[in-house]
């Protein structure tokens, strides 16, 4: 690892939510999910793993505080596997259209294919709060819209792809084979926000190109401690994080705040 570490992120008071995608310094590709929060909605999640089904999931840590006017956006798969390591990750609903597209071709091995398929058009829920909601556009979050974020990882490389409140095209982020293109413990982050804590005021959408840090562990959980030291180090904002390696039947690391000792 290089002294750089993860100061990149360090630097970011607020980043919001924040996926991750980088390459082991054993050459292994993975990826990280982080959450962040301000509000008790917000911190009232914890991430919970389906060992079955290989997926994170945001719940609520105590059921009974659930705001209803928020749950469409705060609980959803973060990540998701399939059983020969193929990788979603994203800070809402379109983790499950990334995953859709892998689980129904065993022969998709390239990421950014995957990601142009599953979310570069529109795709729509229905919500009783909120009628019809286009999962794959920017957040509905007054007065955030907070952008809605999304990575994979195949066998043929790894990509991101961001939808941000008024922009009608989404930004794809083309990162290619990892082997290739990383540095040795080389990683890749995106968050929704900028860093700045804006307190009630509209929080700042980030732009630009990811963040790029590096990690030296070994393991899920190793590289898991790296994110939880360099994830809002002055502030206790860190709600929830999780970390999995893109080979099969290595199962995540999860940290949940609300969970520790």
């Amino acid at each position: 690892m290089t002294e750089h570490g993860l100061d990149e992120l360090a630097r970011l008071e607020y980043p919001g939510r924040v996926i991750a995608l980088g390459l082991t310094e054993s050459n292994v590709p993975f990826a990280a999910s982080i959450l962040t929060g301000r509000s008790d909605s917000s911190r009232n999640r914890i991430y919970h793993p389906d060992k079955r089904n290989r997926t994170v999931h945001v719940r609520p840590f105590d059921p009974t505080k659930i705001d209803p006017t928020q749950a469409f956006w705060i609980y959803y798969p973060c990540m998701m596997t399939t059983e020969d390591g193929r990788v979603s990750v994203s800070n809402g609903l379109q983790t499950e259209l990334i995953y859709s597209v892998f689980a129904s071709d065993t022969r998709q091995r390239f990421a950014e294919l995957a990601l142009v398929h599953a979310v570069n058009s529109s795709q729509f829920r229905y919500d009783p709060l909120h009628g019809i909601v286009d999962i794959t556009s920017n957040e509905i979050d007054k007065p955030n819209y907070t952008s809605r974020i999304s990575g994979a990882i195949a066998e043929r490389g790894m990509a991101m792809i961001v939808a941000r409140e008024g922009n009608v095209e989404k930004d794809i982020i083309h990162i290619g084979d990892a082997k290739k293109v990383l540095k040795i413990g080389e990683v890749r982050m995106l968050p929704t926000y900028d860093g700045v804590d804006t307190g009630k005021n509209k929080l700042h959408q980030f732009t630009g190109d990811p963040l790029v840090g590096y990690v030296s562990g070994k393991t899920p959980e190793e590289i898991g401690q790296e994110f939880r030291r360099a994830t809002c180090p002055k502030n206790d904002n860190l709600v929830a994080l999780a970390v999995q390696f893109a080979v099969p039947k290595i199962q995540p690391y999860i940290f949940n705040a609300r969970e520790k000792a």
